[in-house]
């Protein structure tokens, strides 16, 4: 190996011994992302003590308005 000269001192080169490369690794891909779970659900009831509760029309008028003020609202007949 000669001595480097001053010109090679100032100037980077890439090593290229066979001790400077890195190992070659295989070129495989990862595997793919696997797809989330499904929920599973649950047979028992949220609120086993659930209790019922009526409303009178009226309640439910002062509370959402009449249905006479949505005129895009389709009216049974």
């Amino acid at each position: 190996m000669a001595p480097p000269s001053k010109d090679d001192d100032e100037e980077c080169h890439t090593p290229t011994a066979k001790e400077s490369k890195l190992p070659s690794t295989t070129q495989s891909c990862p595997p793919a992302p696997r797809k989330p779970g499904k929920a599973r659900r649950c047979k028992r009831r949220l609120w086993p003590d659930a209790e019922l509760i009526e409303i009178r029309a009226e309640e439910m008028e002062q509370v959402f308005g009449s249905r006479g003020q949505w005129s895009h609202a389709k009216k049974r007949s």
